[in-house]
């Protein structure tokens, strides 16, 4: 394996780490072709973003990082199940959105179909696109790729779609929130994604647990200081506000 940048080589552990539970520090300098030193650092910085644990001589997999989707879906569901809710009162009639894959966003790929709007959506989301076909009012536009785990497509190999869609709101979580707004995601294939869409889109709309809040992660994709809004529960501190200015909050 070539060198690679410190944000990709820590990736690329965790990414060892989901597929075998644990490494040593020997195994990941051999394979990453980078000295222990290095690796004992990477495996620093990732353990204080909760990402792993140290152990002896190597790491293992955080409990949250090794949950599988279906399993996320089950946590902090009272919240967003409320976060959703708010955040789908800021779908309009005819609008043109995006919606990544997250769990939250699931909560409120729901509440559409439920609805009576006419709203186009584009999505990277298996289970979201499963979920809105069902309504003969939305119109789904699935972004291609390999599939990647059991709810998202790999990569930017369909994402031209979007030049024939033009959607301008983006609905979107992230796996952890830095103290300076950084808005940050776990997987290296859906970070390249994620900031496309950020980029793509005009208005933006952050739906996160307060789990998440004060939280880094592998990779950045955005900013709260680019985004127009924050969904978050009550259960968030407060003081958090101070991030960006124009953002507007939402504690549900």
């Amino acid at each position: 394996m070539g060198k690679l940048y410190s944000e990709d080589r820590r990736g690329a552990i965790l990414e060892l780490l989901k597929q075998n539970s644990r490494a040593s520090v020997s195994d990941l300098a051999q394979k990453l072709d980078v000295s222990e030193v290095t690796i004992r650092t990477d495996l620093r910085m990732l353990e204080q973003s909760k990402l792993l644990h140290r152990t002896h001589g190597g790491a293992i997999i955080s409990d949250e990082e090794s949950l599988s989707f279906a399993n996320r879906l089950n946590m902090h569901r009272t919240e967003k199940s409320r976060i959703a809710t708010a955040a789908f009162e800021h779908i309009k009639n005819h609008d043109s959105i995006l919606l990544d894959a997250s769990s939250t966003c699931l909560e409120l790929a729901k509440l559409i179909r439920r609805s009576d709007k006419t709203v186009t959506i584009t999505t990277y989301s298996l289970l979201a696109a499963q979920e809105l076909v069902d309504n003969p009012k939305l119109n789904v536009f699935l972004i291609g790729g390999a599939i990647r785990n059991q709810n998202s497509v790999e990569g930017v190999l369909g994402a031209s779609l979007l030049d024939s869609v033009y959607p301008e709101k983006y609905f979107f979580s992230a796996r952890g929130i830095t103290q300076d707004g950084e808005l940050m995601d776990f997987d290296l294939y859906e970070l390249e994604l994620k900031n496309l869409l950020f980029t793509r889109s005009k208005m933006r709309y952050c739906l996160v647990d307060s789990s998440k809040i004060n939280r880094s992660s592998v990779g950045r994709f955005g900013s709260l200081q680019e985004s127009d809004y924050l969904f978050t529960d009550n259960s968030a501190p407060k003081e958090f506000s101070y991030t960006a200015s124009k953002l507007k909050i939402t504690f549900c």
